[in-house]
């Protein structure tokens, strides 16, 4: 391995579970209502990467927008699962 002084960081967008101000974010179970949002992560702290590819909003600001990714990743979701079925 070879050890360097950068850091990279990686805006992630995960569905998170609703947390009060200030409280870190966990991940959320599939059926929970969570949030989505997007977190800085140290790219070293990545252990897998989806090899599913949607197409994002340009504003992952608003509200709508989110709920529209989280939909589109439930049924991406969806079909992995009955394809491995």
């Amino acid at each position: 391995m070879i050890h360097s002084l950068e850091t990279f960081i990686v805006d992630v967008f995960l569905h998170i579970a609703k947390r009060k101000k200030n409280e870190d974010p966990v991940p959320a179970d599939y059926f929970e209502d969570g949030e989505m949002e997007t977190i800085p992560m140290i790219l070293d702290t990545i252990m897998e990467i989806s090899a599913v590819r949607i197409t994002l909003p340009d504003d992952l600001t608003k509200t709508d927008n989110k709920i529209l990714v989280k939909e589109t990743m439930k049924e991406a979701r969806c079909i992995i699962l009955i394809d491995n079925i």
